[in-house]
């Protein structure tokens, strides 16, 4: 696969000027194209993925961009984004309203299936939130102390990060009470 100038830096990659090739592994064009829809269509998985292996739209040459192709991919690529920032609204919806079996069974589900795919989802969350610069730090503590207000418990949540050969986080949880008042 070709190397091209990401716009930020990729997990995974040794050197933060060139996408690494798991970025978008050719298994994804066998195991996607035929799935159900899901946030994207069809063809939007294979907008993203045929993409993902050619020129960058900053690399394209004026003629390209201005072509009528060109201004159907842009059509489509502002589509998607306009659909996940509605599915990530969804998420509300869904943590608070939707019941927990359901929830569980989901996840049930892609674990039997693939781990790697919520693997993706922590991956794609936290990669947003590093594009915004949000306190990283703040967020975690702030997610897993309303998670577990939600299952009815009462924690206490230290996040502490250093950076010696690298940046590492660790995670206390002080669970002061531990008897969820909801059924799981």
């Amino acid at each position: 696969m070709p190397t091209r100038e990401p716009k930020g830096d990729r997990v995974g990659s040794t050197d933060p000027g060139t996408i690494p090739d798991d970025v978008c592994p050719p298994r994804l064009r066998e195991e996607h194209p035929n799935r159900e829809r899901g946030i994207l269509t069809k063809k939007d998985r294979e907008l993203l993925i045929d993409s993902s292996n050619g020129q960058d739209s900053d690399e394209q040459s004026d003629d390209e961009q201005d072509s009528p192709n060109a201004q159907t991919i842009r059509n489509r690529r502002y589509q998607i984004r306009k659909r996940v920032v509605n599915s990530i609204k969804d998420f509300e919806v869904l943590s608070r309203c939707w019941e927990d079996r359901d929830r569980k069974r989901v996840f049930e589900t892609l674990s039997k299936e693939d781990s790697s795919y919520l693997k993706e989802v922590g991956i794609f969350l936290y990669l947003g939130f590093q594009d915004l610069g949000a306190g990283k730090k703040r967020f975690l503590k702030e997610v897993i102390e309303e998670a577990e207000h939600r299952r009815g418990r009462d924690v206490r949540v230290t996040v502490s990060s250093t950076l010696d050969n690298g940046l590492s986080y660790q995670i206390e949880i002080d669970e002061t009470s531990s008897s969820p008042t909801k059924a799981d």
